[in-house]
């Protein structure tokens, strides 16, 4: 079975970027990212759903922070799919 998270960006400021994130539009949580030290903490959430949606979010930015070393502003969405 595949799996598909989007991650839509709702707000950023210097200090902190949140994020959406769920299968679908209709199911979203929501996350905050600390940018000065990187943390991820899961800030709105769906009881209907899986941890596995904020997991597969998690590593997404995670991934993406890392290659970017650089980082001035967040990107507006990022996907996972497998």
């Amino acid at each position: 079975m595949g799996l598909y998270v989007i991650i839509n960006k709702i707000y950023e400021d210097n200090e902190k970027v949140i994020y959406t994130f769920g299968p679908c539009e209709g199911e979203l949580e929501e996350l905050e990212v600390i940018k000065k030290t990187s943390e991820i903490t899961k800030i709105k959430e769906n009881i209907n759903l899986s941890n596995i949606y904020y997991l597969k979010a998690v590593i997404k930015l995670t991934k993406y922070m890392k290659n970017n070393v650089n980082l001035r502003e967040f990107p507006d969405t990022l996907y996972w799919t497998s």
